[in-house]
């Protein structure tokens, strides 16, 4: 298996982990809470994101709503760390001299 193959497979891993956020974000969460009249703006920040997916786990906590999205998200920033420093780790081994 050359490198090129490696690398770009680890790449679409990443970038299927990246996509899955973005879609979970737009499709399921904003919704739920322009629904429930909680701030609905999409942010960059990560302060105000992170006070998003607070304020949804609250509303799914409270109304009992049975999407548990909020896990998946409070783990994806530790799984795209992990996986960034994977990708750095997969170029520089098989990066050639």
């Amino acid at each position: 298996m050359n490198t090129e193959v490696i690398i770009f497979a680890y790449w679409l891993l990443f970038a299927a982990a990246i996509g899955r956020v973005i879609y979970i974000r737009k499709k399921i969460i904003v919704p739920t809470l322009k629904e429930y009249g909680a701030d609905y703006q999409e942010y960059f920040s990560p302060v105000k994101q992170k006070e998003q997916l607070q304020e949804y786990k609250n509303i799914c906590v409270t109304h009992q709503l049975t999407n548990k999205y909020w896990r998946y998200m409070e783990l994806s920033r530790k799984l795209h760390f992990v996986l960034f420093i994977g990708w750095i780790a997969v170029v520089a081994i098989f990066s050639e001299p």
